[in-house]
């Protein structure tokens, strides 16, 4: 079995649930400490997946196919776990299946091609069953821009102009989502635990006030 596993033509299908093995590992290490990697991810992202799914066609390709795949309906480790189990499952019982046919292993291209198109397919049809029982919903999910006034804490390292640290913020929902903070002015520092009020967004991280400072002036 261990040799199958190993063997060249499954290189990258025992890669892909070897990945998912260690995210889950970091997942588990992560709760220990209180870090979360599954909210962590969709708030550090770039780009806002909460799109609306019924509106593909006038939101342009890109929301519609995030979308399609449901990628706006899961938190993105619960989508990556899915996708790379699929294809990683698809490919090695292709090759499987082949080798014990006695007909050979199939050209490396066709099994890597139908293991993609299973991790897609499964991805849509898996992804859109998980949505239905997984607590991120569209109706209770908010944009990333829509943090903008919330209180913070900071959880792990200091926080300082050009070196963003880690903070946690609680929605109207009750989520809890991770992202990245520093000060707004070239004084201030934000020591773990400290609480602040988020500003303005910007593509990796948040500026922020601290919760007294503001106060204060009003």
């Amino acid at each position: 079995m261990y040799q199958f596993l190993l063997a060249d033509v499954n290189t990258s299908f025992s890669l892909a649930l070897a990945f998912v093995l260690g995210l889950a590992l970091i997942e588990i290490l992560g709760l220990l400490v209180g870090v979360s990697l599954l909210n962590m991810l969709d708030d550090i992202l770039p780009i806002d997946l909460n799109v609306d799914m019924d509106a593909n066609v006038d939101s342009g390709a890109l929301s519609g196919l995030l979308g399609w795949l449901y990628l706006n309906q899961l938190p993105l480790l619960v989508w990556i776990i899915l996708f790379l189990s699929s294809f990683g499952l698809a490919g090695l019982s292709l090759n499987y299946l082949s080798l014990s046919s006695g007909n050979g292993l199939l050209p490396s291209a066709m099994t890597h091609l139908g293991a993609l198109l299973f991790a897609i397919l499964s991805a849509r049809f898996l992804g859109r069953t998980i949505a239905r029982v997984f607590p991120k919903s569209q109706s209770s999910a908010i944009s990333k821009h829509e943090f903008k006034g919330l209180q913070a804490r900071i959880t792990v390292g200091t926080a300082t102009v050009g070196s963003p640290a880690e903070a946690v913020c609680t929605d109207q929902y009750g989520q809890k989502h991770y992202l990245m903070v520093q000060p707004l002015e070239n004084q201030d520092s934000f020591p773990t635990g400290t609480i602040i009020v988020l500003l303005e967004r910007h593509r990796k991280y948040w500026t922020a006030s601290k919760l007294d400072q503001l106060l204060n002036e009003h």
